[in-house]
């Protein structure tokens, strides 16, 4: 679990100029 919680937030932290909708849309 721990593996999968970092990837998100890599994820999340490599795109944070991207709008809020386009996370809710890749989860």
């Amino acid at each position: 679990m721990s593996a999968k919680n970092t990837g998100r937030k890599r994820r999340s932290a490599r795109v944070p100029s991207k709008p809020s909708s386009s996370s809710s849309a890749e989860e």
